[in-house]
């Protein structure tokens, strides 16, 4: 299921491409969904970064009820991204340990110069592959991901505001 999602913010687009390429952990501190981020890899030629990162999302705002039943893998993704400060996009794509070959999530993720602001477009595809599913049998793995994929993208959306509200809450603190 494709999706799109966009935000401006009120801060110059080399600022907020470099916060967000060059210190995502700053923004743990504003973001109650992530439990935890992990630099794994980071190499940099010329004007591109290519990293690799674990993030963990934190179980608090998953139902009481709900949370001995969701394994802490459930919750954790790699973030493969590469950064082009030439053309300010970012590339990336996530693979999730839960359910390895079942999920797949890629896109792109372009900063545009609005003046003293910053266009923040993010474009991506994510797509749950019922053969994946395999703790259900493939008749109700056909009818669950259709659903459950628009059920996720619409809790993507959310979560993508609030890293960009995130970020601003970040630059607006040291600015203070």
């Amino acid at each position: 299921m494709r999706f799109t999602h966009s935000d401006e913010i009120a801060w110059p687009r080399e600022l907020v491409f470099r916060t967000f390429r060059d210190r995502t952990p700053d923004l743990l501190p504003y973001l109650p969904s992530v439990a935890e981020l992990e630099l794994l890899e980071e190499t940099t030629e010329g004007p591109v970064k290519r990293s690799i990162k674990r993030w963990r999302g934190s179980s608090d705002e998953i139902p009481g009820a709900l949370r001995p039943l969701v394994r802490p893998d459930l919750l954790e993704w790699i973030d493969h991204a590469t950064w082009d400060e030439r053309s300010f996009t970012c590339e990336w794509r996530h693979e999730f340990k839960a359910l390895p070959g079942a999920i797949s999530a890629r896109g792109t993720t372009r900063y545009a110069d609005e003046g003293d602001a910053t266009r923040i477009t993010i474009e991506g595809e994510f797509t749950i592959r019922p053969e994946g599913l395999t703790f259900v049998p493939q008749v109700l793995a056909r009818k669950l991901a259709p659903p459950l994929e628009r059920f996720i993208v619409g809790q993507i959306k959310p979560n993508l505001r609030g890293t960009n509200d995130a970020m601003v809450a970040l630059l607006e603190d040291e600015q203070d």
